[in-house]
């Protein structure tokens, strides 16, 4: 039995209507049908106090202010899986979905909460494939103005750390969109630009920002 990936008696999603949708995805699959991500978590920043979490729902802070976050998902087609409705907080990056996939063959549904799952059907036996390469979010232009500001003397969301790098204490300034990431996978998971190498450090315990040594 594959663990990495749960064969489902009913598909268990939900059709929505979605007018904008602002979440995309890059996916690479051989003899899938459906692709639907079913719930999306993401790390962000709660813009009044700086806390960092991990959330899929909308919810609220420690400091009382009220985190909102929807996704309202639908079945993967020309790059969309969603929209996402975002307010009082800041994304970092994008955790691996919860999806649910179906076999081109004989349309036998899966759920699994894997990037990468290779597989046979365990109706038809044709060789399936799902691989998620990445999610971002292309926001508004209103939205793309909202950043991250760090306060200096005080520490960074969870000292600097993020899920890829937990003992690195620091974020990075990347000069090709300006922008604040705990490291380069933290960058790319969130926009959909080639990555520049960074060229701004900011430390994660007093948030002093500094330029980094070009290597000789």
């Amino acid at each position: 039995m594959n663990r990495e990936i749960q064969q489902l008696n009913e598909p268990g999603f939900e059709i929505f209507e979605v007018d904008s949708p602002n979440v995309y995805a890059s996916i690479t699959n051989v003899n899938t049908g459906i692709i639907y991500m079913k719930s999306l978590t993401a790390q962000v920043v709660c813009k009044q106090c700086q806390r960092n979490f991990t959330i899929n729902r909308s919810k609220q802070c420690q400091c009382k202010n009220d985190l909102i976050y929807e996704f309202t998902p639908i079945f993967y087609h020309n790059n969309y899986v969603g929209r996402l409705e975002m307010s009082s907080l800041v994304l970092i990056c994008f955790e691996t979905p919860e999806t649910i996939l179906s076999c081109l063959n004989c349309g036998s549904y899966y759920h699994t909460k894997e990037k990468n799952v290779e597989f046979s059907c365990f109706n038809c036996n044709t060789f399936t494939k799902y691989k998620l390469n990445k999610v971002w979010l292309k926001p508004s232009r209103k939205e793309q103005n909202k950043e991250f500001v760090p306060v200096k003397g005080t520490p960074l969301p969870n000292n600097g750390a993020c899920k890829h790098y937990r003992k690195s204490f620091k974020w990075y300034r990347f000069p090709c969109c300006n922008k604040l990431f705990p490291c380069d996978e933290c960058h790319n998971e969130s926009v959909d630009h080639e990555l520049k190498r960074a060229s701004k450090m900011i430390c994660g315990l007093c948030a002093e920002e500094q330029n980094i040594a070009k290597r000789v």
